[in-house]
């Protein structure tokens, strides 16, 4: 995809308040956000997030702040590491059922004001230790049907706020030792099933 011709949509979750048009001199779709719109956004039918699609996201930013972006159901296999840098008022993500491998390093680290995580249904073998560094609003993170093998013990230990973590459907030892659970005080753990492993 080498421009927005293939950008198929840009709808909000709750009410329609973006007017897409083709600006065929600057050859992109051009968003124009209506100050009374909801913060919501919603990306499909993508192969990939260009720096195209990164630009025009911030610029809507500019003018109201997106706080919940939906990303389900695309075929991403990988994600800009830039893609979060200048969308720092996020609250909610989701990249669930895409086709994501692994995560950019720190590709989270300014979204303090993050409350939900969703990578549900992707390919993703390895998380790093410190991926979700920074992260101090975070309450909900959805790892569920990836093919991780393994999780640091430390991993979520400084995310305070923290209080629902699941993972089930990955290739995760059937026992975790107990001091994977340090730090985490009221979180509730879902561990679910584990698939047969390890993955090959």
């Amino acid at each position: 995809m080498k421009d927005l011709r293939d950008f198929n949509s840009l709808s909000l979750m709750q009410q329609q308040a973006i007017l897409v048009k083709w600006n065929t001199r600057a050859g992109l779709w051009q968003l124009k956000h209506k100050p009374e719109s909801t913060t919501n956004y919603s990306l499909s039918g993508l192969t990939q997030i260009t720096p195209k699609i990164i630009e025009e996201l911030e610029e809507i930013n500019k003018k109201k702040p997106i706080e919940d972006l939906f990303m389900g159901f695309n075929e991403f296999d990988q994600l800009p590491e830039n893609l979060f840098v200048n969308l720092t008022d996020l609250k909610w993500i989701t990249v669930s059922d895409n086709s994501l491998k692994s995560l950019p390093p720190h590709i989270f680290k300014n979204l303090r004001k993050l409350k939900s995580l969703d990578l549900r249904r992707n390919q993703i073998q390895k998380v790093a230790d410190d991926q979700f560094n920074g992260l101090d609003s975070l309450n909900f993170i959805h790892l569920d049907d990836n093919h991780i093998q393994c999780l640091s013990l430390n991993i979520f230990s400084a995310l305070n706020n923290l209080s629902t973590v699941s993972f089930g459907g990955n290739f995760l030892p059937a026992f975790i030792d107990v001091s994977f659970f340090v730090g985490l005080k009221d979180c509730k753990i879902f561990k679910g099933k584990q698939r047969f492993g390890p993955f090959q």
